[in-house]
């Protein structure tokens, strides 16, 4: 439920979210890589993934991906 939410914020004001995008993809790889995702659930993470994508700037993006790889790794 909340990956709709993410993508409706993306869309609407993605220049206000980049001190939330390392905790934001950092969650969309957790959720990804669950065990339990249903198909619901994958299309809903890809959708949110592919909206932060386009609609965040890549001066942005980039690292906010960078230090969210840490994040990850080191969970």
């Amino acid at each position: 439920m909340w990956t709709m939410l993410l993508t409706k914020l993306v869309e609407t004001i993605p220049q206000l979210l980049s001190p939330y995008l390392v905790g934001l993809v950092s969650g969309l790889c957790g959720l990804w890589s669950s065990k339990e995702e249903s198909g619901r659930v994958a299309a809903r993470v890809l959708a949110a993934r592919e909206a932060i994508a386009v609609s965040v700037e890549a001066r942005v993006l980039i690292p906010a991906l960078k230090k969210s790889c840490g994040v990850v790794t080191r969970d």
